[in-house]
């Protein structure tokens, strides 16, 4: 099984959104939707734990999305929680909107004209790719002073 991905859309992008879920299912992933009174402000625990259980989520982008406060709230809380996000275009997104301030949209797979089967296979290529971003980088000596913390703050520094 691939994990978990969330799926950030709103109600007028839903036919993409089932498009991009449909592939995501067949390509092994469990996918999750926040629901309406999870998206409540009385709610956003329960909707950031949804969100930091998933390992992936997918932004259904859109000019519905760019005004939507509940997919602003859904795409800060998982960078705040180190999640990939893999955006997926159903709509024209504004220049300068937050979206493509956030994002990187030159990766972004472009459903506007319909989801063939090798625009969707790109989906789930992007899925299955952010998923296995992370690398874990160990530093192991008994030694004390043996330069292990500048080493790593350097590696950091080179990386980032």
């Amino acid at each position: 099984m691939a994990g978990e991905a969330y799926l950030a859309f709103e109600q007028a992008d839903e036919g993409v959104a089932l498009q991009a879920g449909a592939e995501l299912e067949r390509s092994g992933w469990t996918v999750l939707r926040a629901s309406d009174q999870q998206r409540g402000e009385e709610n956003r625990n329960a909707l950031t734990q949804t969100i930091g259980n998933a390992g992936l989520v997918v932004l259904i982008a859109s000019a519905a999305a760019e005004e939507s406060a509940a997919i602003k709230r859904e795409v800060a809380i998982a960078l705040n929680n180190g999640r990939s996000i893999v955006t997926v275009l159903a709509d024209r997104v504004s220049e300068g909107s937050w979206i493509e301030a956030t994002l990187d949209l030159s990766q972004a797979i472009d459903l506007r004209g319909g989801g063939g089967a090798e625009t969707l296979a790109r989906l789930s290529e992007a899925a299955r790719n952010a998923r296995g971003q992370g690398r874990v980088i160990a530093m192991l000596n008994i030694k004390g002073g043996v330069g292990k913390t500048v080493l790593a703050a350097n590696l950091f520094a080179a990386a980032h």
